[in-house]
């Protein structure tokens, strides 16, 4: 199956090659024509070059996007064969009376990355999609809680699987072995013992049965694990804001993990409480530290919010002069703003007084690190837009690649520049994405090309030394030479590279070299030639 993603990329880039090819044959007839082109022919040819552009830029579009699919479509393959051989044996296990718990769990995990990766993979490549064979032709998700219900194939269960017994999704109660007899417990298991009977020729003794409840035990599959992001994100609404360093501290971290419960799942009955929450927070080291200046600025917020409220017009313009809280948050958002212009982040009145009371109140306005990642977050592009600070420069290395490959960025890569201008922002190398631009570039040129844009050439180095050549035997302005001319991309072909001198003597074939100065002069040494051989001078 993974040959069916390959394959249709290959579809893909030996049709962009085409369209290149195409282009350029259309470029060259056009320019090959001259002044003697007719103006319908001309027009006709200017519309079949746009079109064809067009399409080799749908056809960029394409192979980049599913470029990008490439390995979730492999991991899809890959997840999908081991769901099939796990649930194979939790089958077997089933069958023998085995416990599952551990096979469950795993299931439970794969399937999770499974149904993320699907729907775009299964929408890129139909050809791959596959069906998830189990128990009964279907695949089982879930906890049995109302937080995380009991799914077979997707939907709420209903009956008995695994010896439990579920309805809606929801685990109602244990299931007993065929020949026992259960005894329903509210709060547990339920262990039954086989009724025994004994018999005498005249007589029926029946010993009855007896019950024993044990605590309950859940072999149900684990969820799987969420990120500290995610873990912030639920519990926000139980515990208030969450301060930013909660993402760093590994301590605040363990106590985030601790509040959710040991399911791992926010919102459920065994999650810490807030009262519980915030004894917890009290007791650990970050809160021993900042405790008495996170008191001081809670108390001087209370009163500035109140001022807030009683105040006029034009004593509420100097209340952040006037108050120790309104200094605080005044001299945090001109942080926020110094850096937002050092990035070329652009941020709203309200987004910036968001951030500065989330900063100020946590007494994080002097980690740069927290500043840093907030902004980062902020990081916006919109196709032809300008941006300012480090992302400006670093939009502008980006653009200048492209242009040195011969492709219009905005055109090419515009979807992917606000990602790209964040992931640079957080540590990554800007060099990563330099290469994919040349990467497109790759496409639909010769190998020996491929092999210098491999290691970091751009088009643009590679074909100077012949634009300078070109420049200089057209006697035109090097500038007005792009790496669309199909008269510079002769020069090298799948066939090898000419030499200087070939492509010398070649540009003299061009219909531009005729309006030369040394064309002029060839022809005027030429007459003066024949005129001495004909004796009309001496």
């Amino acid at each position: 199956m993974a040959n069916v993603v390959t394959t249709k990329l290959t579809k893909l880039s030996n049709q962009y090659s085409a369209s290149v090819k195409e282009l350029r044959e259309l470029q060259a007839k056009l320019r090959s024509g001259g002044a003697g082109v007719s103006d319908a022919e001309a027009k006709r040819l200017n519309a079949l070059i746009k079109t064809v552009d067009a399409k080799r830029l749908k056809l960029m579009k394409d192979y980049n996007e599913l470029k990008k699919l490439e390995k979730p479509a492999k991991d899809y393959i890959s997840i999908s064969g081991d769901i099939k051989d796990i649930q194979a044996q939790i089958n077997k296990a089933t069958a023998r009376g085995e416990n599952t718990s551990s096979l469950q769990a795993k299931l439970n995990t794969l399937t999770s990355k499974f149904n993320f990766i699907a729907p775009k993979v299964e929408a890129a490549f139909p050809e791959i999609k596959v069906k998830l064979p189990s128990l009964g032709g279907s695949y089982y998700t879930g906890k049995g809680t109302k937080a995380n219900p009991f799914l077979q194939s997707g939907k709420p269960f209903t009956g008995t699987y695994n010896n439990r017994k579920y309805k809606d999704g929801i685990e109602v109660t244990a299931a007993a072995p065929p020949g026992t007899t259960p005894t329903p417990s509210a709060t547990g298991t339920t262990t039954t013992t086989p009724a025994t009977t004994t018999t005498t020729p005249s007589t029926t003794t029946t010993t009855p049965s007896t019950t024993t409840t044990t605590p309950a035990t859940t072999t149900t599959p684990a969820p799987a694990k969420l990120t500290i992001q995610e873990i912030i994100d639920k519990v926000a609404k139980n515990y208030g804001a969450i301060d930013a360093i909660f993402k760093t501290d590994t301590e605040l971290q363990a106590l985030l993990q601790k509040a959710i419960g040991a399911d791992g799942i926010p919102g459920t009955t065994d999650d810490l409480t807030v009262n519980q929450f915030t004894n917890e927070l009290q007791n650990t080291n970050w809160f021993k530290k900042s405790a008495g200046e996170l008191q001081r600025r809670g108390f001087y917020k209370r009163q500035y919010d109140e001022l807030r409220k009683t105040l006029g017009a034009e004593d509420l313009k100097n209340l952040d002069n006037t108050s120790e809280y309104g200094r605080g948050l005044k001299n945090t958002r001109q942080i926020i703003t110094d850096e937002a212009k050092r990035q070329g982040v652009t941020i709203g009145e309200d987004d910036l007084d968001l951030m500065a009371r989330d900063l100020y109140d946590f007494a994080n306005e002097d980690k740069p690190a927290l500043i840093k990642a907030a902004l980062r977050a902020k990081i916006a592009y919109k196709p032809g837009q300008i941006l300012g600070g480090v992302s400006g420069q670093n939009l502008a290395d980006l653009r200048s690649t492209a242009a040195a490959n011969g492709l219009d960025y905005d055109k090419s890569f515009g979807e992917n520049t606000q990602t790209w201008l964040q992931n640079i922002a957080q540590g990554e190398s800007i060099e990563t994405y330099k290469q994919r631009i040349r990467d497109i570039a790759k496409l639909g040129v010769p190998n020996t090309i491929k092999d210098l844009i491999g290691q970091g050439i751009d088009l643009a180095t590679i074909y100077t030394p012949y634009k300078n050549v070109m420049a200089n035997v057209l006697q035109i302005n090097p500038e007005s030479i792009t790496l669309f001319d199909p008269v510079l991309r002769s020069a090298i072909t799948d066939k090898g590279e000419m030499s200087l001198f070939d492509f010398q003597r070649a540009l003299r074939k061009d219909s531009r070299w005729q309006y030369t100065s040394d064309a002029k002069d060839e022809i005027s040494k030429a007459v003066l030639g024949v005129a001495k051989d004909f004796g009309f001078m001496g």
